[in-house]
């Protein structure tokens, strides 16, 4: 597999992946994702890049198929609540509110990649990236608890569970990796 940056042109592969409720299920939504969802996203994915973060395509070496994402995406977070409570961009940050910055490792696949390594394989790319190349102090990975496959994928690429933390309102499971190197 090889990964790179989001183009304007991966879009029907996007808006064809977030049109499947199994993949959404575990992103806090099993909707479909509309065209301006999946557009505004493309959109921050191409910023972030520009950045040295975001998420990135991840394309199958053997027929160049798109078969999902992962990447390294900036996360704000407010430590000083019960639950730690994550946002997605400074733009959902409530007015007020103190928040530092984490960057989370995260992947979504379509469904015809499930359960053939890529993840494991994508996650250790980006895991590697983030510590070799960005030089941060640790990485996160949020999982939803239900979602076994990904606790696994955590696990295989030497994270630790935390404890639970709260994102769009849902609580997910925190994990996290120190420098391993």
């Amino acid at each position: 597999m090889t990964i790179r940056p989001f183009a304007q042109e991966d879009f029907a592969f996007l808006k064809a992946m977030h049109a499947d409720s199994e993949v959404n299920h575990f992103l806090g939504n099993s909707d479909p994702w509309s065209d301006a969802r999946v557009q505004e996203w493309l959109d921050k994915a191409m910023l972030w890049h520009r950045r040295g973060r975001g998420q990135m395509l991840v394309v199958r070496k053997s027929d160049g198929s798109p078969i999902g994402r992962c990447g390294l995406t900036p996360f704000r977070v407010n430590k000083e609540l019960p639950m730690p409570r994550y946002f997605w961009g400074e733009d959902r940050v409530p007015e007020g509110l103190q928040t530092v910055e984490e960057c989370e490792l995260g992947y979504t696949f379509h469904r015809d990649a499930w359960g053939q390594g890529y993840a494991t394989e994508a996650a250790a790319i980006m895991r590697d990236y983030g510590f070799d190349t960005l030089n941060l102090p640790f990485l996160i990975c949020m999982v939803h608890p239900d979602n076994v496959a990904s606790l696994k994928v955590c696990e295989r690429t030497g994270f630790v569970a935390t404890g639970p933390a709260n994102v769009a309102g849902q609580e997910i499971r925190r994990h996290q990796l120190a420098d391993y190197r």
